[in-house]
């Protein structure tokens, strides 16, 4: 429809060859969400992502598979308290969410399924709920595991996703995937310290133009940057978004 926005669900296949197949059946997915407007322009990408702090860049790195066997032995919370206490933990990812102006993964991504459509009072609604969710995972510091046996301990992008769709209050059960979202089954929203978002509506069409007007403004294209309280648009004014934000460019690299 002519004024409709829309929220698409994209899966980039990670082309590990035939072992994903071999344990799930499928192969793997970077998942992430897409924000759409009524010109079918990207407007904005929505991503977790493994992040090294000690280089600020993306920190996928032979690392987070020691996070991986902790994690499969459910040994997660021990290995992260002696990482720390090491002062060596800076040596392993944290999952962070991350916010793009226009596209940056979408071209790579094999299936896109819109989750959500709608005016653009209520879709983006939504979409800031998910923004405003990412900044508390970020101030969470969860190391990133990209693999885990332990539902519970599997932290990466798909993780992410399911916490972004959680606060927009959308359903996307994991079997309406194409490819195999691991870690899609780990629901990091139900930890205390993520708050519920269950803002839909309560946004003003001013607080919607602020943040549009913070990516286009504060993004450099194509280049995401970690989203943050900045992204929070619950009671902030005009002026608090109005600084711009360190870019952080990542390759494109899963």
């Amino acid at each position: 429809m002519k004024d409709t926005w829309r929220i698409a669900l994209a899966e980039e296949n990670m082309d590990v060859g035939q072992i994903d197949n071999m344990v799930f059946g499928n192969d793997t997915c970077h998942s992430f969400l897409v924000l759409i407007n009524p010109e079918n322009e990207i407007v904005s990408e929505l991503h977790g992502y493994p992040y090294k702090k000690t280089t600020r860049t993306e920190g996928q790195c032979p690392n987070s598979y020691l996070s991986s066997l902790a994690g499969s032995v459910n040994m997660m919370s021990a290995f992260e308290s002696v990482c720390r206490a090491l002062d060596v933990d800076d040596a392993f990812p944290r999952l962070k969410v991350i916010n793009t102006n226009g596209k940056w993964r979408t071209d790579l991504s094999e299936v896109m399924q819109v989750v959500f459509s709608g005016d653009k009072q209520t879709v983006m609604s939504e979409w800031l709920d998910a923004c405003s969710l990412g900044g508390k995972i970020n101030n969470m510091d969860l190391f990133y595991t990209p693999v885990s046996y332990v539902t519970e301990n599997r932290k990466n992008c798909n993780t992410a996703t399911r916490a972004f769709i959680h606060a927009m209050d959308i359903t996307v059960d994991q079997t309406e995937f194409y490819l195999e979202p691991h870690g899609y089954e780990n629901e990091i929203n139900k930890i205390k310290d993520l708050a519920e978002f269950n803002t839909r509506a309560q946004y003003s069409e001013a607080d919607v133009q602020r943040y549009l007007d913070y990516v286009a403004q504060n993004l450099a294209a194509n280049e995401p940057v970690l989203a943050d309280h900045n992204v929070d648009m619950r009671g902030k004014s005009p002026e608090a978004i109005t600084k711009p934000q360190p870019v952080i460019a990542l390759p494109l690299l899963a």
